[in-house]
């Protein structure tokens, strides 16, 4: 698994042409799988980077044997050999940078190769270990598939934006003539400021016992009527209760009829009806009290094996803290929504997660946390004196944007959409009417 005429081909390259070493797109001494070929490249590295205009033979042996080589271990020629790999370079070298490239790409393709056969056999001594447990073996794998993506990155070309130019502006012309494929959230008046799209992650913030949860069930069968099949990650409910709680807000049946089966005639076969439509839908639901990255990535190629997926829904993103300072709680939250906006880029998955905050809306540990969404909202509950000067048509529920990458976002106290909570059946509506705000002059 080794291209000795790429390696040899790079090194002659650079004899000639020491500046093509800024087009080799990250090359290096590990690269190569012939140790005296790693050793030449760094050579040629060192006084290419010096500005050497034509390597010899002499420059050659005198970075070899200089106290810098010694530093970094690397293991010196004998002259006659650097003499030889110099006068023959001539037969090896490229003259374009294009061709130069094409090496560089080789040698980066079997050195991710390698590191892959290496990881495959090391997964599969582990497997043969009656040690191990499926855990370590999902961590291994997960690993290997993460190092191998990177790796293999770095042969994507490097291309400058008037290159990127027309498929950037495609991109433009689909979404406005509805090519791109966006779903408005199940409250009318955020249209403007959001919808789900792919590669996209939307947040629903706000304190404990907000309804967080009850929103993103709205949100959840709203996406299953329009047809998307999901993943719905659940740290707070477990199948069963999820499931009551779906029941519930399908069939406009509260709750606690749905539980203790004390409903109505008329009721009880609303609720088998529901029952039979949450049947019917593609619905992936997993209970998960502590986010793990690796488990959250099992459960997802697990899921994608059963069937395609559009759509990933967090309810909510939290970390286990009880051990942790506030400090390593925050970069620990905001790693995961960083891992989790990643698999939505990488997959194309539309995203919607619910993130804890403080009961005036803040988002917990650090705002951090947020930087990497595409948009948030927040939940608050209305005061009694909001509730009486918006009106109760205007609900018991305000909804605010205080950050968004992709539209407008709320900046003064007054904007918000007014939202109907109806916690007996789980459900968030937009108001009857929205409020209006008086400017004073």
């Amino acid at each position: 698994m080794s291209s000795p005429a790429a390696e040899s081909g790079i090194i002659a390259t650079l004899l000639h042409h020491p500046d093509f070493i800024y087009q080799s797109d990250g090359l290096s001494p590990s690269d190569f799988s012939d140790p005296t070929n790693a050793v030449l490249f760094w050579g040629v590295s060192e006084l290419a980077k010096e500005d050497v205009r034509q390597i010899d033979d002499y420059q050659l042996n005198a970075i070899l044997t200089s106290s810098r080589a010694a530093e970094n271990h690397i293991k010196s020629l004998d002259l006659k050999s650097i003499q030889d790999v110099v006068a023959l370079s001539g037969y090896a070298c490229r003259e374009t940078v294009k061709a130069f490239q094409e090496l560089v790409k080789e040698v980066q393709e079997y050195k991710a190769k390698r590191e892959l056969y290496i990881g495959a056999q090391r997964l599969q001594n582990t497997c043969l270990d009656r040690s191990s447990n499926t855990k370590l073996l999902s961590e291994m794998a997960y690993s290997l598939a993460e190092k191998h993506s990177i790796m293999t990155s770095r042969t994507t070309p490097i291309q400058t934006f008037a290159e990127k130019s027309q498929s950037l502006w495609k991109r433009i012309v689909d979404r406005q003539e509805g090519k791109i494929k966006t779903i408005p959230l199940p409250i009318p008046a955020l249209k403007p400021y959001v919808s789900l799209e792919r590669g996209e992650l939307v947040v629903i913030s706000g304190p404990a016992k907000s309804g967080k949860s009850s929103f993103l069930l709205t949100c959840a069968v709203d996406l299953l009527k329009r047809g998307e099949s999901l993943i719905y990650y659940d740290s707070e409910l477990s199948d069963e209760l999820f499931y009551m709680r779906m029941l519930a807000h399908v069939s406009k049946v509260p709750f606690i009829k749905v539980r203790d089966g004390t409903g109505s005639a008329e009721e009880k076969q609303r609720i088998i009806e529901a029952k039979e439509w949450i049947e019917s839908v593609p619905l992936i639901h997993e209970y998960m009290p502590v986010c793990d990255k690796d488990v959250i990535m099992s459960i997802y190629r697990r899921s994608k094996a059963l069937m395609p997926i559009s759509t990933v829904i967090f309810d909510y993103f939290k970390i286990s803290f009880a051990s942790l300072e506030a400090f390593e709680t925050s970069v620990g939250l905001t790693g995961l929504i960083d891992f989790c906006k990643g698999l939505a880029g990488n997959e194309g998955l539309m995203m919607l997660g619910g993130l804890q905050t403080t009961e005036s809306g803040k988002v917990s540990f650090s705002t951090s946390a947020v930087q990497t969404l595409s948009t948030l909202c927040s939940l608050l509950k209305k005061s009694k004196e909001e509730i009486e000067a918006d009106g109760k048509e205007c609900g018991n529920m305000k909804l605010v944007v205080p950050f968004n990458r992709n539209g407008p976002q709320m900046n003064s106290r007054d904007e918000y959409i007014d939202l109907e909570f109806v916690g007996d059946i789980l459900t968030y509506k937009q108001a009857e009417k929205q409020h209006v705000i008086e400017n004073p002059y």
